[in-house]
């Protein structure tokens, strides 16, 4: 958890290695001294609680904040639908908890509920859902979705998104989509009757089917390609409606495949390969409708297999439609998946992460305040998959400061800081190079600096003096005009760590954001609500400028605890009504840190200091 140093000005220097306090006024776990007590808190209930923001499987782990989406069981319908579609393509067995977890959620939600774009989307997501599941749909589910897609359909049989738009191409693949939940369901109600009249006077359309070079997306993507979509649903026979017309779509068919071949064969990168994929596999189902082949060229088919499949990397596998269409285009092409275990591995990277609404993607400052919170509560993780899992994510890309600052914490939490001191040192330098560049700074990028430099070579920390030429008035002046108590904190904090005296003591100032009815600390003097972050901010402020806290320990404390949430963890500000959705907006894990170490460490604490 953060260390932290206190200097007492005593003539005696006494040093509490309490390590090196770091970020946003996080502490960091103490080596010197016992844990903190948690007897007043239920940590068997905060560590249920973490333990639903620990993502774990058999190569990487990681903390992400997880908990409204898991104690709601709000599932993402969209990405279950694609992984699910996806374990089939690759042969995979779903583990039955996982499943029971799906359709449990599915009999508890309305089929008519609309979650993403619209009905007919949401309607096609649970099909295939319950589908793939169940094997069949129940007739009473068919009642049910036949009746929400009906909603939606127009007076010429098509079907529309909303408000019966007038655009005939949206109306085409709202259409294709409709006709593919039926499908799914194996339900052709008399309804459609009139869908596919409308389909063949369109098919007979030559304005649907043009050669234009400029229009390749309006004839594979807008109308004609779905258009013929419609009807093979449909079971069409175009032999029997007009054998002359057939060969006249068969000779436009061709020629667009010819283009797109054209198209992808000059592709020498991956930017556009998700779009192309699903242009190929809807292309693909047209021309098998026509009984012709799609044949894709191989240096395409070679440019997603290079590497062992490397180009889900690409795509970071964080959207499993776009995974599933390379899979399957590869899978039509090669008759395969090459690399299959070596892929599926890969992939048993997102799984469950793939199954909840909305989830973040990987954040090196929510995963250290798990980890931290952890260590607090002696609770489990893995320290080599999590290893495994940091140096994938550092080596993907470049990180910002605010990253590398984490990685750093992180790394010092594990116990190999040392171990990566030669690449936080280089890109400390690159970082302080840039900023000394510019003139100008942000106190936040300053205090960031000053930290990692704090954690791994203090005698940077003179170097970014000079360099940046950080002088007693550029703190002074940030603390004279501070807004926030963030602002004050950085500040005061950033300018211990340089060594640089400052002439405010900054006590009056602390003590006018303690809100003494409700015990907490405010952002601000003359708006908002006291809130866990500040109240840590301020806190740690006081006791690192000698600040005696006795008479607010207990107003503090109490604060604290009204923050408590039912299912476990702290809120950032106090709860509404429906506490569960504050697990949605009110709760990170990094107030959730904030609150266990506050407490415990204002247990153990006298309170006081030299208050000077």
């Amino acid at each position: 958890m953060k260390q932290r140093k206190y200097f007492s000005l005593l003539l005696v220097v006494i040093v509490f290695v309490l390590a090196a306090y770091v970020t946003f006024g996080l502490p960091k776990q103490s080596e010197s001294t016992a844990t903190p007590d948690f007897a007043s808190v239920d940590s068997a209930e905060d560590a249920n609680l973490l333990s639903l923001n620990r993502y774990e499987n058999q190569q990487i782990a990681y903390f992400h904040n997880n908990s409204y989406n898991a104690l709601v069981k709000n599932l993402n319908l969209y990405t279950i639908s694609w992984y699910l579609n996806l374990a089939d393509l690759l042969g995979q067995d779903v583990p039955d908890e996982r499943l029971n977890l799906i359709m449990n959620n599915m009999n508890t939600s309305s089929p008519d509920q609309t979650v993403y774009h619209n009905s007919i989307y949401d309607a096609n997501l649970r099909v295939n859902i319950e589908r793939k599941i169940k094997g069949q749909i129940s007739e009473t589910s068919k009642e049910q979705y036949k009746s929400v897609l009906l909603r939606y359909q127009d007076r010429d049989g098509l079907f529309f998104w909303s408000d019966q738009e007038k655009d005939t191409e949206q109306k085409i693949t709202a259409t294709y989509l409709a006709l593919e939940t039926f499908d799914m369901m194996q339900l052709e109600p008399a309804e459609l009757q009139k869908t596919k009249q409308t389909l063949l006077a369109m098919y007979q359309d030559d304005r649907y089917f043009n050669r234009q070079p400029n229009e390749m997306k309006h004839n594979l993507v807008q109308t004609g390609v779905p258009l013929l979509n419609c009807l093979e649903l449909l079971d069409v026979n175009l032999e029997v409606i007009d054998p002359n017309l057939l060969d006249k779509r068969k000779e436009w068919l061709t020629y667009w495949m010819g283009q797109l071949n054209q198209s992808i064969g000059s592709e020498s990168n991956s930017d556009n390969t998700a779009a192309i994929n699903d242009v190929i596999l809807n292309l693909s189902r047209s021309a098998s409708y026509l009984n012709l082949q799609l044949a894709i060229p191989s240096a395409y088919i070679d440019l997603l297999t290079q590497d062992g499949m490397k180009i889900l990397q690409k795509f970071n596998a964080n959207d499993p439609q776009i995974t599933y269409k390379t899979l399957q285009v590869v899978h039509d092409s090669l008759g395969e998946v090459p690399n299959r275990e070596a892929v599926a591995k890969y992939l048993s990277n997102f799984d469950l992460i793939w199954l909840y609404e909305d989830v973040q993607g990987f954040s090196f400052k929510e995963n250290y305040f798990g980890l931290a919170s952890a260590k607090l509560l002696h609770d489990a993780y893995s320290k080599e998959k999590m290893l495994n899992h940091l140096q994938q994510v550092k080596g993907s890309r470049e990180l910002s400061i605010e990253e590398i600052y984490y990685y750093a914490l992180t790394m010092q939490e594990l116990g190999e800081l040392e171990k990566n001191w030669d690449f936080i040192q280089v890109e400390w330098e690159k970082r302080l190079s840039e900023l000394a560049a510019k003139k100008k700074f942000e106190m936040q990028d300053v205090y960031y600096l000053a930290s990692i430099a704090q954690l791994t070579d203090t005698s940077a920390l003179k170097r970014m003096r000079l360099t940046m030429g950080l002088q007693a008035s550029f703190f002074e002046e940030a603390i004279q005009n501070y807004r926030y108590d963030k602002d004050l904190y950085l500040a005061v904090k950033s300018a211990k760590f340089l060594d640089i005296p400052i002439k405010q003591h900054v006590s009056d100032e602390i003590a006018a954001l303690y809100d003494q009815g409700t015990g907490g600390f405010k952002p601000n003097m003359a708006e908002g609500e006291p809130n866990l972050y500040s109240t840590y901010r301020m806190v740690e402020l006081s006791e690192l400028i000698g600040r005696d806290l006795t008479k607010e320990k207990e107003g503090i404390l109490s604060f604290l605890l009204s923050l408590k949430g039912t299912a476990g963890g702290y809120f950032i500000s106090k709860p509404a009504s429906s506490e569960l959705k504050d697990y949605m907006g009110n709760f990170t894990l990094e107030g959730f840190y904030d609150a266990l170490y506050l407490i415990g460490h204002l247990k153990e604490s006298k309170g006081g200091g030299t208050n000077e």
